[in-house]
């Protein structure tokens, strides 16, 4: 397979699973749970998958103290400071558009950032974004498999929002919107 057809197939998929999230957005973020504290905002949503919550579920903390992005990295955010949210999906599209799922996620936040401020963010594969090169969001997606079929995807996004006292490390490589 070429290059040209590869990269085709891919956009394909990606777009594929676009439409299908659209098909849903009616309902997605609803229900609405916001809580001032907690541990990990995934973490809520897969506790309240196995309670029965409904596809679309949005579940959302001003402080998180243990959350998580790709590789095992800490995600801690601060009240005021970050935005932490994950959305519960359970109507999924075909199995060979869940890889895709972060890049999907991470194309919407780049555009409703570019929507809603003068910013011009950039994806880094493959869950962050950027703004003049310093993190300013990461995705997390995690799915639970049963009997080898997806049975849910939790979406998980934190962005950074009013910070900017950023300390050690994270003072060269993170900014805020």
């Amino acid at each position: 397979m070429s290059e040209a057809s590869s990269e085709v197939g891919f956009l394909e998929e990606a777009e594929s699973l676009r439409a299908s999230l659209r098909a849903s957005s009616s309902r997605l973020g609803l229900p609405l749970s916001w809580v001032h504290e907690t541990q990990s905002t995934n973490d809520d949503a897969v506790q309240a998958a196995s309670a029965g919550a409904a596809h679309g579920a949005l579940f959302v903390a001003e402080r998180q103290h243990a959350g998580r992005g790709r590789g095992g990295h800490r995600w801690e955010s601060c009240a005021g400071e970050h935005l932490t949210f994950s959305l519960l999906l359970r109507e999924l599209p075909p199995a060979e558009c869940l890889p895709l799922m972060t890049l999907v996620v991470g194309l919407a936040l780049r555009d409703a950032i570019c929507a809603h401020t003068h910013l011009d963010p950039r994806l880094k594969w493959p869950n962050d974004v950027y703004l003049q090169g310093r993190k300013v969001a990461g995705i997390l997606v995690e799915s639970r498999v049963q009997g080898g079929q997806h049975r849910l995807v939790v979406v998980g996004v934190g962005l950074d929002v009013n910070g900017g006292g950023f300390a050690g490390e994270l003072a060269d490589k993170a900014t805020t919107l």
